[in-house]
């Protein structure tokens, strides 16, 4: 996963007034693309496993 691709979609989420949304890239021991993005409405936080088929 590019560094650039999550750059864009932070951006994204902040043009869109969600940058408490933005990815966090953290540890994760089965995968190297992990992020977790806090303070979704009725959920909290989300994670998310970025597969890059390229």
């Amino acid at each position: 996963m590019s560094k650039k691709t999550v750059e864009g979609i932070n951006k994204l989420l902040l043009s869109d007034g969600k940058s408490a949304e933005s990815l966090v890239s953290k540890t994760f021991p089965l995968h190297s693309s992990y992020y977790e993005s806090d303070n979704h409405a009725n959920i909290g936080q989300l994670k998310h496993i970025i597969l890059d088929f390229t």
